[in-house]
Order: structure tokens, then sequence, then C-alpha cells
């Protein structure tokens, strides 16, 4: 609420990150495996 400036009344539910990365972010490699398609889509 802080970050927000949001009055008590309000509760946040959703935050919804936009922008791109800063130039030295370095993702975390625990985080950033993709799985294969195969793994997570069926074709009908």
């Amino acid at each position: 609420r802080g970050a927000l400036h949001l009055s008590e009344e309000f509760e946040p539910i959703v935050l919804l990150p936009l922008g791109y990365p800063a130039d030295n972010y370095e993702a975390d490699p625990r985080n950033s495996k993709r799985k294969p398609l195969h793994e997570i889509a069926e074709w009908v």
C-alpha cells in the first residue's frame, strides 16, 4: 500500500509489472527453465 499510496480502504489483489528488465538483470536460473511444449499442451 505504501509504494502505491493506497489508503486502508483499498485491498490490492493483483499487481502486473510492465516494462523491460534492467540492463544488469540476471534471471534466477531456478525460474528460467522452460518446459517443453509437449509437456504443457495437448494438440487435438
